[in-house]
């Protein structure tokens, strides 16, 4: 069995856990009110599917054989369009499904609809032509999702066939950059017959090295058959040099990750059984160890909760009745105590939100200054460059770097203001003696607020195209394809989130997209930089330079304002919402402490099915590593 194989099958292991374990506290004997807790793990359990998705992109210069290979490997049939001229026109996703067809989402301009789905079953090859090639499809709008399922691609494995990197249109070139930063794995094609190119080179050094892809990025040699036998050894040591080369100028460590080199020819097959080894089984082998080890332990985290949660129950049983008065007492005591300290608890944990708030902003600010800055010093690194396409090139590699860095710092800033949020609520009510929360992540804590925690968090929805959110500030240029990238196109738990600081409607996102809670659709800014036209004379090229650049960095500013007045609209109700929360959520597990104790006799009438629950619920733990 490959290891792709697997894979696929710990996972839907995985998901089979999470179901029994769903059903289990679904009963009401873990939990007397289980639906928070329910919609966190249908959440947990419907994100998998998005998360353990082996994500492969097809990346190369036009004529490299990109689609003709995902014909012959994959598809067994030539479905995409193929031909020696630019052909795709955007990113299309293939995946496996049980029918082949193809679908596409697209702008609905009926009211509260953001995409239709058209779905083709018939005449798949002349749909997709229609669709993704630019031959019929020149003013298409290239954010519109397209998939191809097919059931001879193996589950759990989605390829993207990506624009070439040397797409005359910078829009769709910065499409297929954006996608680097999210795939498992990295395919780069070259053509055998003219090998290593300029372009290729600079595209290989300075975008692929640059993203650290080692030990998932491989270089493919297509059109393999058109090598003569005896000029084949020279060939591939002239591309292993050149790859040595670029990687002693751009890539340090590169000794402890070699770059496979794999000749394959998509027109015969030739070397098909290296490319599941070497590819397919490696690339799943490793998302095997480094997320589906982290999402197993996650669930048997899970699982030690809801045991711990019965054991505590189990344990009244032990209580005579005198030990019975004592605990009520008790926890009268301690009703009473937070009853009187409530008031003070709640202004001073409000006082202490608000200062939380105000470094959030300061920190929001000092990040987008140096965006802005950035991105007008990219005027004079410009004025170098001679031609339009020299100056397109570098504005779609230096913007979308840009993106991927801000990106970054923004996930690290949400993420340390949710955690100082935290740490501001249970540092106050340690100070009272209230027990901390039991809440397993960040995600499932903030998801416990009054307002998120009764959302069907994990319900199919259609795909948000226009809504602000978490999916616009991380996915870029692309946020509309990239956006679609789960399949069930569930609501991102985190976007909501971000939609709850905002006030902002919650776009969809995959669950591998962390913290977002400023709405910056960023890719969006970073397109309004007026790609440079083809003009003669220097002078005329550094104008346009100029106005772009000035262009991109006010309309930043703009939507940075727009933002923290956003938030700061948002601040005094989300505070107040939170404290509310927080009042509420100690009240009520005071509360159903003395509850449990009141229906002692129930609980023991009800001990021996309550044990049998433990017992089911520990016996669902699962290997971390298979």
């Amino acid at each position: 069995m490959t290891d792709l194989l697997t894979f696929e099958q710990r996972k839907q292991q995985l998901q089979a856990h999470y179901d029994r374990l769903i059903g289990l506290v679904q009963t009401g004997e873990v939990l007397p009110e289980p639906a928070p807790n329910l919609a966190l793990l249908r959440a947990a359990r419907d994100a998998l599917d998005g998360d353990l998705r082996l994500r492969v992109l097809l990346v190369g210069d036009f004529s490299t054989g990109k689609s003709s290979f995902i014909n012959r490997f994959l598809l067994k049939q030539d479905l995409l369009p193929a031909w020696s001229t630019p052909t795709t026109t955007f990113p299309t996703r293939i995946r496996h499904g049980q029918q082949l067809r193809t679908v596409r989402y697209q702008r609905s301009a009926r009211e509260n609809v953001d995409l239709e789905e058209e779905v083709v079953t018939e005449n798949i090859a002349e749909t997709l032509k229609a669709w993704v090639s630019t031959a019929d499809n020149s003013a298409a709008d290239s954010s519109s999702p397209v998939f191809l399922e097919a059931p001879t691609l193996t589950a759990g494995l989605e390829i993207v066939d990506a624009p070439g990197l040397n797409d005359p249109n910078p829009e769709r070139m910065k499409l297929t950059l954006d996608y680097l930063n999210q795939a498992d794995g990295v395919l780069f094609f070259i053509n055998a017959m003219r090998p290593w190119a300029r372009y290729e080179e600079t595209v290989f050094e300075w975008e692929l090295l640059s993203r650290e892809l080692l030990g998932r990025l491989y270089v493919i040699v297509n059109y393999w058959d058109q090598i003569e036998t005896s000029q084949r050894d020279d060939v591939l040591e002239y591309i292993d040099q050149r790859v040595h080369a670029s990687l002693a100028k751009r890539a340090a460590t590169a000794a402890d990750h070699p770059i496979p080199i794999l000749p394959v020819s998509a027109k015969t097959g030739e070397n098909a059984a290296l490319i599941q080894e070497q590819v397919w089984d490696v690339l799943s082998a490793r998302k095997s160890k480094e997320v589906l080890a982290l999402r197993v332990r996650r669930f048997n985290q899970e699982l030690a909760k809801y045991a711990k949660i019965l054991d505590d129950r189990l344990g009244l049983l032990g209580l005579d009745a005198q030990g019975q008065g004592r605990r009520r007492t008790q926890l009268q005591q301690e009703i009473k105590d937070y009853e009187q300290q409530r008031e003070t608890f709640l202004n001073n944990l409000q006082r202490l939100l608000v200062l939380d708030f105000q470094h959030y902003h300061a920190q929001f600010q000092r990040l987008f200054k140096a965006l802005v800055a950035d991105v007008l010093a990219l005027e004079k690194d410009a004025f170098a460059l001679c031609s339009a396409k020299e100056l397109n090139d570098f504005l779609s590699q230096r913007l979308s770097h840009l993106q991927k860095q801000t990106a970054r710092k923004l996930e690290a800033m949400d993420t340390a203001f949710l955690e100082r949020l935290r740490t501001t609520i249970e540092g106050q009510k340690a100070n009272i003696g209230i027990l901390p929360s039991n809440a397993l992540t960040m995600e499932e804590y903030v998801l416990r607020w009054q307002g998120l925690d009764g959302e069907p968090l994990a319900e199919s929805a259609p795909i948000a195209m226009g809504g602000m959110g978490l999916a616009g500030l991380l996915v870029g240029a692309g946020a509309a394809w990239q956006t679609a990238t789960v399949a069930t196109a569930t609501p991102g738990a985190l976007t909501t989130i971000g939609a709850f600081f905002t006030g902002a409607p919650a776009a969809a996102a995959s669950s591998f997209m962390l913290f977002g809670v400023p709405a910056i659709a960023l890719g969006g800014l970073l397109l309004l930089s007026a790609y440079i036209t083809k003009e003669k004379g220097k002078d005329t090229l550094r104008k346009q330079v100029r106005a772009a650049c000035l262009k991109l960095a006010e309309g930043i500013d703009d939507e940075q304002w727009k933002t923290l007045d956003q938030l700061k609209a948002n601040q005094s109700q989300c505070i107040a919402q939170i404290c509310a929360n927080v009042d509420d959520d100690i009240a009520r597990a005071l509360q159903e402490r003395l509850t449990e104790l009141d229906a002692i006799q129930r609980i023991e009438d009800q001990g021996a099915a309550l044990r049998v629950t433990r017992d089911q619920i520990v016996g669902l733990e699962l290997r971390v590593n298979g």
